[in-house]
């Protein structure tokens, strides 16, 4: 990808050809950053239509403009990526692809109930008694890209018990524009509920949820939810 910037060139980098002074100025300035819009810049590769060599009082440095391209790395919604498990809270799974870690809602996990060891750092699951843990190699599909853009917006599936957990994160979120969903009270499954259990579990959730934003969506954990529930919503 092409981009326009401002450099410094340090001094020790005057004397040097021009061109590749500047690219490696831009590459301390760019690499290894997120830009709004765009992705992770990997790499400046190479600076050219280099304008200016203004010299500031008090700065040893040359300032410039010039165009430059890079090797941007940009995660696309719907692609299956491969990466590892940093780490794994009670609410979900940070995966590192690449440069960038995702998390994964521990509802997305897997279609089992899971229990979480914090001193282990593991998710277990409770039928299939499959354990997941810190620097396991998992793949998973990316459902939303956020880099900073205030026009992406996304639904977060939450339960009521996290929200009353982390308000801030909650409050974060909708400050900046994405959208609070109800996932529940507690991440029970809701097939395994009686039909009152189930009318509170969704009746408390949206009582605390909608203390934080007007929550009209909803998403059953593991995806189980019987027909003659759906007149709770």
């Amino acid at each position: 990808m092409t981009f326009e910037g401002s450099v410094r060139v340090m001094p020790e980098e005057i004397g040097s050809e021009k061109e590749e002074s500047v690219r490696k100025s831009l590459g301390k300035t760019y690499e290894n950053k997120i830009l709004a819009d765009t992705g992770v810049i990997l790499a400046v590769t190479r600076a050219w239509e280099i304008t200016g060599g203004a010299i500031e009082v008090e700065d040893p440095g040359i300032h410039y403009d010039a165009r430059f391209e890079a090797l941007v790395f940009v995660p696309k919604l719907h692609e299956v990526v491969v990466g590892h498990v940093v780490d794994i809270t009670d609410f979900g799974v940070f995966i590192r692809f690449g440069p960038i870690d995702g998390l994964c809602h521990v509802s997305q996990v897997v279609n089992d109930y899971v229990s979480h060891d914090k001193k282990s750092e593991t998710l277990t699951t409770k039928q299939g008694n499959k354990t997941l843990k810190v620097g396991d190699t998992v793949r998973a599909r990316v459902t939303g890209v956020s880099l900073e853009k205030k026009e992406v917006k996304a639904t977060f599936f939450t339960t009521g018990d996290i929200v009353e957990r982390y308000p801030q994160t909650i409050k974060d979120l909708v400050d900046r524009g994405h959208e609070i969903g109800c996932h529940g009270n507690t991440h029970v499954r809701f097939d395994k509920l009686s039909k009152k259990e189930a009318q509170r579990e969704i009746c408390v959730a949206t009582e605390i949820l909608r203390r934080f934003y007007p929550t009209a969506s909803f998403r059953a954990p593991c995806l189980q939810f019987p027909k003659e529930y759906l007149k709770y919503l």
